[in-house]
């Protein structure tokens, strides 16, 4: 059944991209369905309902040590994901330049909610999120203006039209961005690049 579902998802929705939480209605419904059938199912064995008990535990213990092997093994086989991006050390970096406090304007919520973290004291908004909204604007603060800088990607024009629509900015158009590089954690080759733009004394309603 989990099969025929994701296959049409596939086929029919084009859905390139899975994650494991959009089952979970399946997952929890479906099982319980099976056992409020089990009372009309006589001579269960004890032994054989003794050894599902273990399954459902050994597969328990499993889900809960999967994410601790993909952040500690994954990186043996060069496989890296967001468990190992360095967002600390992309604070640094982007401190280094100057920035300390204001509004982050961040391209996908990844990103702005790990810089959240990092800079607890600004605040951040993500076109994902916000788009079509109105973000108050602040009396003073900086403006941050991050992207996903994979394969040195320029500044995103959808991220340009969150800034234009959304806080009334308008970044100078020959204005270059800029890059950070850092390593992937438990890396030494693999480097994770965000770019972003920078405006010390805000830009618009972004401050």
């Amino acid at each position: 059944m989990v099969f025929i579902i994701l296959a049409a998802a596939v086929i029919l929705f084009g859905v390139t991209h899975f994650k494991d939480r959009w089952m979970q209605p399946f997952l929890f419904l479906v099982p319980l369905y099976v056992f409020v059938r089990l009372q009309d199912i006589g001579g269960i064995v004890p032994s054989r309902l003794y050894l599902f008990a273990c399954l459902l535990a050994l597969f328990g213990l499993v889900f809960l040590v999967a994410p601790l092997g993909q952040a500690w093994v994954a990186p043996w086989f060069g496989l890296y994901s967001r468990l190992h991006a360095p967002f600390e050390a992309v604070a640094s970096q982007l401190r280094e330049a100057g920035f300390s406090q204001g509004t982050i304007v961040a391209e996908t919520t990844f990103i702005g909610g790990n810089l959240r973290l990092v800079f607890p004291t600004s605040r951040v908004v993500t076109p994902e999120i916000l788009a079509g909204l109105r973000v108050h604007p602040q009396p003073t603060g900086q403006c941050l203006v991050v992207w996903n800088g994979e394969d040195r990607r320029p500044f995103p024009p959808p991220l340009r039209r969150f800034l234009e629509e959304t806080l009334h900015a308008w970044p100078v158009s020959d204005q270059a961005p800029h890059s950070i590089e850092t390593q992937f954690q438990h890396s030494h080759q693999q480097l994770f690049r965000i770019g972003f733009w920078l405006f010390p004394d805000g830009l618009g309603d972004c401050r």
